[in-house]
């Protein structure tokens, strides 16, 4: 559909969800679940894509005044006093409006949302996790681990973190496991961007994905505080629409709480969203969440992990993660 400058902004914004329309031939072969995309009228480039979720049908549009809420129809607080019906025989004549009827038709702009994994999926932070780890342990007379093991250490959490290279070390107590894991979580959020840089080739794909109306979470088991400041200081603040990282008593990954949470947050539907990430964890956390779920090969864990937790798609470059994902959302 054509749509002048007004109700495309409108809609685009977020403050119309409400068509008027005549209940013509032309209409009537619309259904819910109908995919529309409309077009700027003056900038032929600018589309947005919205789903119809109900149609709202009159006998004219003085009854569809009577019924909806109007400022779902694009009237503002500041203009609603002197909508009119009769605002509406500009575009239909009454006797259009008795012929055919009118009807409201809600949308929903869809929103293509792409739900990453922080940890060996967005950032390469192996080297800083394997870092401070080894900081925190020769601190406590411990000696240090390679940096390839930290790989299989991290993706669930900083606590299981601190657990398993205790554990690799034959030496865990509670004890212990408590002042390692202060120790490391005071040096790491510290300096949260020590060692850590953005995958080769990533920051661009994502860039593009952005340029064609793409939105991006993060939803990870690090620790809120480090996963935000790192997102936002090497990507830059806002990047990503939502970051969610461990907080106290938040209900960590494979649970997909957080992830349908974020999904409700930003209003996107099942189809329209991917998850991504490099672990078994990050697997079943797309599957919990019943979404399509991609696992990259630049991160912290073999294709055969990622197999065997059931993702849909396995990518291992960044070009094949941006066809990957255009393919299945377009």
């Amino acid at each position: 559909m054509n749509l002048h400058a007004e109700p495309f902004d409108k809609i685009a914004g977020g403050i119309k969800n409400i068509e008027l329309r005549l209940w013509d031939e032309k209409r009537r072969r619309i259904k819910v679940g109908d995919e529309i995309e409309f077009t700027h009228s003056k900038d032929s480039t600018r589309t947005l894509r919205c789903r119809v979720v109900a149609l709202h049908i009159f006998s004219s549009f003085a009854e569809l005044y009577a019924s909806l809420p109007l400022l779902k129809c694009g009237y503002t607080e500041d203009d609603i006093d002197t909508a009119d019906p009769s605002d509406m025989d500009l575009y239909y004549t009454k006797e259009q409006q008795a012929a055919c009827g009118v009807v409201g038709i809600e949308i929903q702009r869809i929103t293509k949302l792409c739900i990453f994994d922080l940890d060996g999926t967005v950032l390469d932070t192996a080297p800083s996790i394997a870092h401070f780890g080894n900081l925190a342990l020769e601190a406590h007379g411990i000696e240090p681990i390679d940096e390839r093991e930290y790989q299989y250490f991290a993706g669930d959490g900083a606590k299981v973190l601190i657990t398993r290279m205790l554990n690799y070390r034959s030496c865990y107590t509670d004890d212990l496991h408590a002042s390692v894991f202060k120790l490391y979580n005071e040096m790491y959020n510290a300096d949260v961007t020590c060692k850590t840089v953005i995958f080769d080739g990533l920051k661009e794909v994502l860039d593009r994905l952005k340029s064609e109306d793409y939105r991006f979470a993060i939803v990870s088991n690090k620790p809120d505080f480090a996963a935000k400041t790192v997102a936002n200081t090497l990507y830059g603040e806002g990047y990503f629409d939502r970051i969610v990282g461990q907080k106290e008593g938040s209900i960590l990954k494979p649970n997909p709480h957080e992830v349908l949470t974020v999904m409700q947050k930003l209003g996107a539907e099942i189809q329209d969203c991917v998850y991504i990430g490099d672990t078994d964890t990050d697997m079943l956390t797309g599957k919990n969440a019943n979404l399509y779920t991609i696992g990259v090969l630049w991160g912290f864990r073999e294709r055969e992990e990622l197999e065997k937790s059931g993702a849909d798609a396995i990518v291992a470059t960044p070009k094949e993660l941006y066809q990957v994902i255009t393919k299945k959302m377009g």
